[in-house]
């Protein structure tokens, strides 16, 4: 108790340092506080405020990363490591911070406002893309829609709970929609510093062939971490080749639609300007968690979804974008989304991604503000009616739920 009083009062002296324009006693304060107590998401977040007004971008981004782990939804702390990344002149990087922000407050006016600057930036000097697994290591820790992201729900595993009266009724057997390809890209990111470079000058992980790093100190670093989810290299061929069709069935395209909805505003008429696309991270994992992949079926499961602004990805994909954009009917509201995979791709493996269009419906648009909103669509897995909302984490894990329940394969995707 002790601690975490004598932390607290630091944190007051050092907030009373700041507003008096004492950054280096205000910084100094910051750290005793943390060294009282490491656990206290808002001391990081405040020390790198402070980082950022002495124009220590690299200390600002640590700090504020360190805050991210202990509270992924910390408004203040994504926002200033955004700052951080745009005062080392990583707009790219801070581009993936605003595109977190604007989905958890999309009216925010300063939000938008740098989102705006940093769009000038971007397009203005044709930065360097990148690629998913230097989206997803920028992107950590993730404030919704991630397989890594500490709040979960506890979802009902009683079916019957799920069959709630309807607000919605939606036929499961809605014929599929197309796609179209685009090819892969060719900067990443270290998976411990998170610092994007070209791919060539980083290491892979030898055994699972997913993650970056830029040293050995780096890779050693992550590997208490990395070890729980590090296994036999993937098969990126099959992964693609399964997991791009995921969004053709009904359950899951719905899913998707209100995930985009409400992670990237209501839809846009296809003669404007698109500035966002749902990255939908896919990986094969076994059938069953206690068998070996070898020796069982593997399956689809989602790892990730985040929004990402379009002029941060590679050229071909966003022509492929335009493509699929222009190809749609006049008036009509949609959303796309990009299937990929967080894998590193060999020679030889196809190193070809999906951008396909999710059409909204209008009942969607109307009505997905209202607090009673949902949907009841049919879960093949459940045999049941499933009462869904919009609440992102609901949807990411409603998805992965309908996917690790289809033992018979009813989706088609399962290799």
């Amino acid at each position: 108790m002790s601690e975490k009083i004598q932390g607290a009062e630091l944190n007051s002296e050092a907030g009373r340092l700041f507003k008096a324009g004492d950054y280096h006693g205000a910084a100094d304060c910051y750290q005793r506080a943390i060294a009282e107590n490491d656990t206290v998401s808002t001391y990081f977040s405040n020390l790198s405020a402070t980082h950022l007004k002495l124009n220590k971008y690299h200390a600002a981004q640590e700090a504020a990363r360190r805050a991210l782990i202990l509270e992924p939804r910390s408004f203040k702390a994504r926002y200033r490591r955004a700052m951080a990344r745009k005062g080392l002149n990583l707009v790219p990087e801070a581009l993936v911070d605003i595109a977190a922000l604007l989905t958890a407050d999309p009216e925010n006016a300063q939000t938008r406002t740098e989102f705006a600057a940093l769009l000038e930036i971007q397009q203005r000097t044709g930065m360097r893309p990148l690629e998913p697994d230097a989206i997803i290591a920028l992107a950590f820790p993730h404030a919704h829609g991630s397989a890594s992201n500490p709040p979960r729900p506890n979802l009902a595993t009683d079916p019957h709970q799920m069959s709630l009266p309807l607000f919605f009724q939606v036929d499961p057997d809605a014929k599929p929609g197309r796609g179209a390809i685009a090819p892969g890209v060719i900067v990443s990111a270290c998976m411990t510093c998170q610092v994007a470079t070209n791919k060539k000058s980083l290491r892979t992980c030898a055994k699972c062939r997913k993650v970056n790093y830029c040293s050995v100190e780096c890779q050693r670093s992550d590997w208490p971490m990395h070890k729980h989810t590090c296994g036999a290299a993937p098969d990126n061929d099959m992964t693609v080749r399964v997991g791009r069709n995921i969004h053709h069935h009904q359950f899951f395209q719905l899913h998707l639609v209100l995930y985009a909805v409400k992670a990237l505003g209501p839809p846009k008429h296809p003669s404007e300007k698109h500035e966002f696309i749902l990255m939908v991270v896919i990986d094969m994992v076994p059938l069953s968690p206690s068998s070996s992949s070898q020796n069982n079926r593997n399956r689809i499961a989602v790892k990730h979804i985040i929004p990402v602004p379009i002029c941060i990805l590679p050229a071909p994909v966003v022509e492929i974008h335009r493509g699929v954009v222009r190809g749609t009917k006049p008036r009509e509201r949609l959303h796309c989304i990009w299937i990929t995979t967080s894998g590193v791709y060999r020679p030889g493996e196809e190193d070809a991604f999906r951008v396909s269009v999710l059409a909204v419906q209008p009942f969607i648009l109307n009505n997905i503000h209202h607090p009673a909103f949902s949907l009841d669509l049919y879960s093949h897995s459940f045999g049941v009616h499933r009462r869904v909302t919009p609440d992102l984490d609901f949807l990411f894990e409603s998805i992965n739920d309908e996917l690790r329940l289809d033992v018979n394969n009813h989706y088609r995707l399962q290799a």
